[in-house]
Formats: structure tokens, C-alpha cells, sequence
């Protein structure tokens, strides 16, 4: 256990009684982190009395004046944390340097700084947004700016261009990665999916990808962890347009069969690889052969086409688009 929380410089004393010794604000955010996994609601952990949570979790939301839904849950899970924590006597280190939030905020036992630690938690986490302090001239003007502007960089010279409000998000995105880091925090973040299928499904997102984390690794090695890792690729995923995750393919069918017969075999070949690729068919200029008659060139598939048929041609395809 304790090579694990080693990353986080947190670690485990045993003795007459078990103690954990660290940073306190790495001590809360990791307990909340285990509490979130494994619990996802306050109201679900019979051992807390959530009514005092939810209602003090209730008036942090009407202070943020946020109009999105908003899952109070986690919100008054994370205060009970450092609620028990101040009970407790355990006080956030001294030298926590965080951002300050122009908000009035309910009366509770959270010192100013309790409150700075907490909202940025949440705003790291996207749990609140607190729009009239994160404002994109804001972020511009951070000791983080020239990374920033490099991370839109890359992605624009290997996906395409950005908007201004694409920019901004990602901008957003990336600077709650700069204080998850500053919180030695990063790590733990628990929003990860698994990315293999992604991958596989589309070759062409995954080239690039590689291409960009190889150049960013390369002059931003300071900031090239596994989690910004993934989450690097979750926005290139999300940012990426249609010619990147389904590119053009070209096929043609060589075919003694009905005209009706091989439509039939084409709308099944497009349906199929309708979540990886754009299929066109053409008569010429064509990316990959396929022939229904035996001893013909190109790939040879069944006149009654199967799902190994299909299959293979899904493969041969995604070679394809993986060698673009």
C-alpha cells in the first residue's frame, strides 16, 4: 500500500494504532477519492448522517449561481471530508498556494482557506462552474499560458483548427490539470475510461494521437504523466472531426452477381464499419478490391457474406487508414 501512496507522498504508520502521515490536502482528497469509487452518493454510506451535507452542499451551489445541474451528492461528500478533517484538528499545510474565489459563501467551520481548497477541488473536478473568475483572458495571463497555447498548437497543426469557445474549453481543461499537479493530485483523478476500444475502432485518431503525445512528451516533459496521458486523448477524441475518426475508404466489388445482390453486399459492408469508416464504392481509384468470384484478385469474400467476411474486411480497412 505504501509503494501506492508513495506517489502521492502520503504513507501508512503502523503501530499501536494505524496513522497516515502527508500532506493534509492529499490526505482529503485521497480519502473522498476511495469514499467517491466506492460509494458515488453521501446518502449511500449509512455510517454519515448526509441530511447537514446535502443542505450545506445545497447553499454552496446558490452561491456559485451555477444554472447546470449540479450532483449535490458529491458535493456534500467532499465537504464532509473536510468537515471531519477540521473536527479533527488536521489543518491544510501552510505553504498551499491556491486560487482565491470572489464568492460569499454559507457559514459553516471552513476557514477562507478550507473554502479556497474545497471550491477548487470541485472546480477541478468540473463538479461547479465558476464562470465569472475563469474567464479565457484570465487564464491566458497565468505562468501556464505558453504551455497552453502549445497544447492548442499541437492539436491544430495534427487534428484541425479550433474555435474561440474550443479553445477556451480546452484552456479550462488543461489549466485544471496545472492545479491537479500543483496538488500533487493528479493521479487520483477517477473520470478514466477504457481507451483500447477507442483505439482499435479508430486507427487513423490513434496515429495522430501518437504523433502529437511523441511531439508534447518531447518539449513539455514535465507535464507528460499517464493521467494527462489520457486525458489528452480524451479531448483529441471529443475535438476530432469526422474526415480523422470515420475517413473516406474506397472500395470496389468485382462481381458476377445480381446488381441487387451486390448492393445488398455493400450496404452491409458500410453498415458494418459505419463506426470506424466512411465506405464509398467505386468502379475506379479504389483503395481495396474485393471479388466474390474465385481465383479473382483483390480480397476474396463469400457470395452469401458472413460476419467472418465482414470481419476481415474491417481489418483490412482499419490497416488501411492506419497506414495513411
Amino acid at each position: 500500500m505504501n509503494q501506492f501512496f508513495d506517489t502521492y507522498q502520503v504513507f501508512l504508520k503502523i503501530g499501536k494504532n494505524v496513522s497516515i502521515t502527508g500532506k493534509e490536502s492529499q490526505i482529503r482528497f485521497l480519502f473522498f477519492s476511495f469514499l467517491y469509487i466506492t460509494h458515488r452518493r453521501i446518502s449511500h454510506i449509512s455510517w454519515i448522517n448526509s441530511g447537514e451535507y446535502l443542505a450545506l452542499a445545497k447553499r454552496v451551489v446558490l452561491a456559485c449561481h451555477s444554472e447546470e445541474p449540479i450532483n449535490t451528492e458529491v458535493i456534500a461528500l467532499w465537504l464532509f471530508i473536510n468537515l471531519q478533517a477540521i473536527k479533527k484538528n488536521h489543518p491544510l499545510e501552510n505553504e498551499l498556494a491556491i486560487e482565491n474565489f470572489d464568492l460569499v459563501l454559507p457559514a459553516s467551520a471552513l476557514s477562507p482557506k478550507d473554502w479556497n481548497y474545497v471550491l477548487t477541488v470541485l472546480f477541478m473536478l468540473s463538479i461547479v462552474a465558476i464562470e465569472s473568475r475563469w474567464d479565457f483572458e484570465r487564464l491566458y495571463e497565468t505562468y501556464e499560458a505558453e504551455t497552453i497555447r502549445f497544447s492548442i498548437h499541437l492539436f491544430e497543426k495534427h487534428f484541425r483548427l479550433l474555435t474561440v469557445p474550443e479553445k477556451q474549453r480546452m484552456a479550462k481543461r488543461m489549466y485544471r490539470h496545472y492545479i491537479a499537479k500543483h496538488l500533487l493530485i493528479e493521479p487520483l483523478f477517477f473520470a478514466s475510461i477504457d481507451q483500447q476500444p477507442i483505439y482499435t475502432q479508430h486507427p487513423l485518431l490513434n496515429k495522430k494521437f501518437k504523433q502529437l503525445w511523441q511531439e508534447w512528451a518531447t518539449n513539455v516533459p514535465e507535464f507528460s504523466s499517464e493521467a494527462f496521458k489520457r486525458h489528452c486523448f480524451h479531448m483529441c477524441y471529443q475535438h476530432a472531426d469526422a474526415d480523422t475518426l470515420f475517413p473516406t475508404i474506397h472500395l470496389t466489388i468485382q462481381s458476377s452477381l445480381p446488381k441487387e445482390t451486390v448492393k445488398q453486399i455493400q450496404l452491409q459492408i458500410r453498415n458494418h464499419l459505419k463506426n470506424s469508416a466512411t465506405i464509398v464504392f467505386e468502379q475506379e481509384k479504389t483503395d481495396i478490391l474485393l471479388s466474390t468470384e474465385e481465383h479473382a484478385t483483390g480480397i476474396q469474400i463469400n457470395p452469401t457474406v458472413s460476419i467472418k467476411d465482414l470481419e476481415y474486411i474491417r481489418q483490412k480497412i482499419l490497416d488501411r487508414i492506419h497506414q495513411q
